[in-house]
């Protein structure tokens, strides 16, 4: 990055927080780019910014840079991209109110740009205007200007599918092009992939792309690929996490060393996909369990408001924990499973440490009468279990609440699953809470 005051403007700075966003080290590395960002002044240096704080899912931090180049542009063509730039930030910071006037002005100058207009559809999504945003994209993919386009709007189609019942479409869609964008972890493997042949007698390692909540969603596809006469093994870096599906019954390596090469491999998430799993198979009872199981205590409530601040739509799902605490009647206990950052609240009982593991989390679930959380890992864990969970989705869904119902086909009917369904607003799933909490036990 070069500035006429200083020839190279915080290039080595730059360096070390890409060195860090690529390693995981995403707090350090946002303080080097806090660091270096009052240094940038030209459209080129912001640029290159302002992709690093987005590639480290800091979006607010983003949109902030987008928005300083505006006054930059020194020409339509500048001033064009500019605009893109704060469309995508606003989008990736869940503010399409904001998009969409940005939106707006470029469809004005360019009425058919592709582009624009699937960035208008997910604005329309974000807005809850679904039926709106479906119809733009269903028009793009019918007659794409290139590849990208149409691999990019198949992606976001996938939401749509599973949201009006064409299951394995959906999944196909969502799964398959979202892979094309390396949205989750790549492997390089020497050995074969897998692609859901049947070939009984042949171990299949099922590898771990995503986080802790997909790991405990897929982990369930062990058993499939076992119907097809194959020994299925589950591949993880997280040990805690490891030792709970070991004990569960699974079988799973933790090292690249431990496979051998004659086992075929393929990625986790896309197992159902391969297998052909129907919607209706998806679940047939709980598969972890706790390793000391206790009688859950009446009126006592397990809660999360938020998850990874680093998740790609971590702002979307981001619960009010004040609302959240009105809509609970003052008769429950209230028990937090925040790790990192405990409540100061006198209704909220902090019993996590540092030293807390994914064991000591279930055990800790089997003891509440039910969970409450926002779409984190701990809705997973508590689903696989059977336990009463009740889940607040954003507008903005992962693909397993995408049908707009009260229950997910991912879990039994233990699972309430309470849609948003306006944009920064949870009125209306947490009166559903409140009315469901307030009703007599069984």
């Amino acid at each position: 990055m070069k500035d006429d005051k200083n020839e190279y403007v915080g290039v080595d700075a730059l360096g070390t927080a890409k060195f860090f966003i690529h390693f995981g080290e995403k707090a350090k590395a946002n303080q080097i780019l806090d660091m270096v960002l009052p240094l940038c002044t030209t459209m080129e240096q912001l640029d290159e910014i302002g992709y690093a704080y987005t590639k480290n899912r800091n979006f607010k931090k983003g949109l902030e840079v987008a928005l300083k180049q505006l006054p930059k542009a020194k020409d339509p063509t500048q001033m064009w991209d500019a605009r893109v730039n704060v469309i995508r930030s606003c989008l990736n910071a869940n503010m399409p109110d904001e998009a969409y006037r940005y939106i707006k002005a470029n469809k004005a100058l360019k009425p058919t740009d592709q582009q624009t207009l699937a960035d208008e559809a997910y604005a329309l999504f974000l807005l809850n205007r679904k039926d709106e945003g479906e119809k733009i994209l269903r028009a793009i993919v019918a007659k794409p200007d290139t590849q990208d386009i149409f691999e990019r709007c198949t992606f976001n189609l996938g939401s749509y599918d599973l949201r009006n019942g064409n299951f394995k479409l959906g999944m196909r869609n969502f799964l398959l092009s979202g892979r094309k964008f390396k949205i989750w972890e790549e492997y390089k493997m020497e050995n074969e992939f897998w692609d859901g042949a049947v070939l009984p007698g042949k171990t299949v390692v099922l590898m771990a792309e995503g986080g802790i909540g997909d790991e405990i969603i897929n982990v369930r596809f062990m058993k499939h690929v076992a119907s097809l006469g194959m020994t299925p093994v589950w591949y993880s870096t997280r040990k805690d996490l490891a030792d709970v599906f070991r004990r569960c019954g699974f079988t799973v390596v933790t090292s690249m060393h431990e496979i051998k090469k004659d086992w075929l491999w393929t990625y986790g998430m896309l197992s159902p996909v391969y297998l052909n799993v129907d919607e209706d198979k998806l679940w047939d009872g709980p598969y972890l369990q706790p390793k000391v199981v206790s009688t859950p205590g009446k009126k006592k409530i397990g809660l999360k408001v938020a998850g990874n601040p680093f998740y790609d739509h971590d702002l979307a799902r981001q619960l009010p924990l004040e609302e959240v605490l009105a809509a609970i009647p003052e008769d429950y206990e209230i028990y937090s499973f925040h790790k990192d950052e405990p409540f100061d609240h006198p209704r909220v009982i902090n019993w996590m440490t540092d030293e807390t593991t994914w064991d000591d989390t279930l055990n800790k679930i089997s003891e509440m009468e039910c969970m409450i959380s926002s779409c984190t890992s701990l809705v997973h864990a508590a689903g696989a279990m059977g336990k009463k969970t009740f889940v607040l989705v954003p507008i903005l869904k992962y693909y397993l609440w995408s049908n707009d119902k009260l229950h997910s086909p991912w879990y039994g009917d233990n699972m309430h699953v309470l849609h948003q369904i306006k944009q920064h607003k949870w009125d209306e799933p947490l009166a559903i809470l409140t009315d469901f909490l307030s009703k007599p036990n069984d």
